[in-house]
């Protein structure tokens, strides 16, 4: 490394030169690009007069903020057009994904914002948290400002390469908008002796357009490999993504209809007659008894509400998904169903601990939070190349690469809205950011309560009051202890039921 990069360690330094030969082995970018961004964001934040130690974490984060890009399929990086919807949902997964990965090596902290907001637009319409103006760190815009000049001044599969006068007055269109304006006036001057020169890589130097890199020769079945494939074939349509029922949609647009009746919505639930039974004895069942017991969903509704209603049957709904073909797979889905369930439990006791609005929307959030990982458990057990070759730490580690990707592509696909799919593409942690929304944190933290309960995968024992999503919700650990017996509580009261 350069003298102007971080000073670290010799094994830290081997480190971030693995994982920088990772990134370059992706092929997204003729080799040592990112070497080449690093070296042009280092020369912009010298000449804005960022200090030496943040010039330093800038070069750093350009050389790694793509390392997620690893688990995005390879027909998607060397694909000959414009991505689809879906397609971009995937490749947008890739500044959490870097910071996944990096997230456990304490000498790169101090990066991790600038790796994860390397996409938002200096107008907030960027992503993965749509952060705007001065709330986007600087190191951030300044790795936004090269890599778009980079990105456009090198081939790609599909055109040639653009001439720096072209690229240059590209982000000078584009000033306010997605870039900062002040960045963009200091990189041209900055590019200003290179004017009219040909882009510095070329597609001679590059050998033309990036190839698809070779297949390594099969060393037994790799989760990464495995993930990769799923997302692929869920693209080509080999793998279906799970069925939102009608019944659902039809009882959110009568929960939106503010003239919606206890028998407008007893008409839908009635429709389905295994719905309403189990609808009425979750209504008689202790979680919600009165003094009477209920012989219709007429009178069940009343009682609990019509967005309770709503999630009792997604719950019911739901539950028909975690099914599993092979016997080998049956205890996975019914570990994820019990997960899921006393999610959702705690997410709505945080929601209303918290006073936050509409704790039954946290319930639903709390429910479908790990949907990814049931298209993941079924693919599997339905493949029989996998369903009975995998460890089991490999399925996990195939469900820890992919779920979160997946689970936002599932949602999109069934119309949930935005906040819905943040929950699912970002829940996991451990570490989050001042910008994170407060259903990300809810959901994070009860998926962490509902596995400390036994509901889930967790084999560690976890200290609840210092994950990071209890200290920046300002939960002790006297408040997590008493809502996580009422989840007990209330799981063990909704067995029957659900």
């Amino acid at each position: 490394m350069e003298a102007r990069e971080v000073q670290l360690n010799p094994l830290f330094a081997e480190i971030v030169q693995t994982l920088l030969t990772i990134v370059d082995g992706a092929e997204m970018y003729p080799r040592g690009h990112y070497k080449r961004m690093a070296a042009l964001c280092v020369k912009l934040a010298e000449k804005i007069g960022l200090p030496p130690i943040e010039a330093a974490a800038v070069n750093l984060a350009a050389l790694l903020h793509d390392i997620g890009m690893v688990y995005v399929p390879t027909d998607i990086i060397h694909k000959n057009g414009e991505l689809t919807e879906d397609e971009m949902l995937v490749v947008r997964q890739h500044p959490g994904m870097s910071v996944k990965i990096l997230a456990n090596l304490s000498p790169l902290q101090s990066i991790l914002p600038l790796i994860r907001h390397h996409h938002e637009a200096f107008d907030g319409s960027g992503y993965p948290d749509g952060l705007a103006g001065d709330r986007i760190p600087m190191g951030a815009r300044i790795i936004h400002v090269v890599e778009s000049f980079l990105v456009m001044a090198v081939p790609r599969p599909y055109r040639p390469p653009k001439s720096v006068t072209v690229v240059l007055n590209e982000l000078e269109k584009n000033k306010g908008i997605f870039f900062d304006g002040r960045l963009v006036d200091e990189f041209v001057r900055l590019m200003g002796q290179k004017m009219d020169a040909p882009a510095q890589t070329t597609a001679a130097q590059s050998h033309g357009p990036a190839a698809p890199p070779p297949k390594p020769a099969e060393e037994g079945l790799k989760p990464e490999e495995i993930a990769k494939e799923i997302f692929e074939q869920v693209k080509r349509g080999k793998i279906e993504l799970p069925v939102l029922p009608n019944i659902i949609q039809e009882i959110q647009t009568a929960i939106d209809n503010p003239n919606t009746t206890s028998d407008d919505l007893a008409r839908i639930v009635e429709k389905d007659a295994i719905i309403s039974i189990r609808l009425m004895s979750t209504a008689n069942s202790p979680i919600y008894m009165g003094q009477y017991k209920v012989r219709s969903i007429r009178e069940a509704i009343p009682r609990i509400g019509f967005k309770e209603t709503r999630n009792i049957v997604s719950v019911i709904v739901s539950k028909n998904m975690f099914q599993a073909k092979s016997k080998e797979y049956v205890k996975w889905m019914e570990i994820l169903w019990a997960h899921s369930l006393a999610s959702a439990y705690g997410a709505r006791l945080l929601a209303d601990h918290l006073r936050y609005m509409d704790p039954e929307k946290y319930f639903l959030m709390g429910l479908v939070h790990d949907i990814g990982k049931v298209l993941i458990i079924k693919s599997i057990s339905e493949n029989p190349l996998w369903q009975n070759r995998l460890e089991r730490s490999q399925v996990e580690k195939v469900m820890q690469i992919a779920h979160n990707s997946l689970g936002g592509v599932i949602l999109r696909h069934w119309k949930f809205p935005k906040e819905f799919f943040e929950v699912a593409t970002s829940h996991e942690g451990p570490k989050f950011f001042e910008t994170t929304g407060r259903a990300i944190l809810v959901v994070h933290l009860a998926s962490q309560m509902a596995s400390a309960l036994g509901n889930g995968y967790l084999k560690e024992t976890v200290d609840l009051a210092e994950l990071d999503s209890a200290k920046r919700l300002k939960l002790d650990a006297a408040t997590l202890t008493a809502l996580s017996e009422r989840i007990k509580t209330i799981m063990a009261d909704s067995a029957k039921s659900f």
